[in-house]
């Protein structure tokens, strides 16, 4: 009987450190991953923020899975020039820098910073291109994962349909012309500290010969203030109606502002924007900008709710 009683103890102690941690440490760690397909109404030239090549990453339940690149292929017909820009979109943000597809192999690397799958979850990361406004009307364009070797993370199996490729062909370039979202930044004044400040002053004109669907804007600081530096950031008219909601601070220099409503501006017409927040260090400049044209989510329109695809100017201080 007392050896029956010690058994139990010795294995008691096991048994609650096993139950307590789900993840096998013998078992390695999977990523899955898969495209969904495009869906593209038109392409007109010079668009941006093309989608087209969705995929899904989803973790086992191993552990998490941390993102280091992607290495992406142009395949198919059309020229690699012709794709002005290659970038990673997370939701409606910018999560890469924007690359060139290389002449020789025909691949980009698009790094990833921080980007974890958490374990038994899904990601879903849009592969995204910016269009030349000299690209042929009827040029087709497609991208692939080729192998699993092009994705570069923590995982230790890497399972998909490999190559994975752009589903759906997606339409043709057509010769539509579209106008350009116009911005400038304008300078602000010092920043005081701990206060409601504005700490950017901006327009968006729609230039050319469509109107402008302004749905978001990324805006990067490349001040001294850092993430929680700056807190409460919204965006605002001119005349000081609240556009997007809330953000609580910073993110890697960056907020991201989604419109409540997408904002409609008219041919020709140009409307004043500003960003406000809390300053918590005086000694911190603020500097905002865009660090890449497609942060700007301005979709051009022949009517209000018709978009046709997208281009974009920044003017930085009223200078090109």
């Amino acid at each position: 009987m007392k050896i029956i009683f010690l058994l139990i103890l010795f294995l008691l102690p096991f048994t609650a450190a096993e139950a307590a941690s789900p993840i096998d440490p013998l078992k390695k760690l999977t990523l899955s991953v898969k495209a969904e397909p495009v869906r593209l109404d038109a392409i007109p030239i010079g668009a941006t923020r093309v989608r087209l090549l969705p995929l899904v990453l989803r973790a086992g339940c191993e552990g998490d899975i941390k993102l280091e690149y992607l290495r992406i292929k142009r395949i198919g017909p059309g020229r690699s020039s012709d794709i002005q820009g290659i970038y990673l979109l997370k939701s409606d943000r910018r999560i890469t820098r924007t690359g060139t597809i290389s002449s020789s192999g025909q691949t980009v690397l698009l790094g990833l910073k921080g980007m974890v799958v958490p374990r038994c979850k899904s990601v879903r990361l849009d592969t995204t291109i910016d269009i030349r406004r000299g690209t042929a009307a009827g040029s087709r364009f497609a991208l692939s994962v080729e192998n699993a070797t092009d994705i570069k993370s923590n995982a230790e199996v890497v399972t998909g349909d490999f190559p994975i490729r752009t589903m759906n062909v997606p339409t043709k370039v057509v010769p539509d012309t579209v106008g350009a979202a116009l911005i400038t930044f304008q300078p602000v004044g010092k920043v005081q500290v701990i206060r409601d400040e504005t700490l950017a002053k901006f327009t968006i004109e729609a230039n050319g010969s469509t109107h402008q669907i302004i749905q978001g804007i990324l805006l990067t600081n490349k001040g001294s203030a850092r993430n929680d530096e700056l807190r409460n950031l919204y965006l605002t008219q001119r005349s000081g109606r609240a556009l997007t909601p809330v953000v609580k601070m910073l993110s890697d220099d960056q907020v991201l502002l989604t419109f409540s409503q997408p904002y409609f501006i008219r041919q020709g017409q140009t409307v004043g924007f500003e960003l406000h927040g809390r300053a918590y260090r005086s000694v911190k400049t603020v500097d905002f900008t865009l660090e890449e044209p497609s942060d700007l989510h301005a979709v051009p329109s022949r009517r209000a709710g018709r978009t046709i695809g997208g281009r974009m100017r920044i003017l930085r201080y009223g200078t090109e």
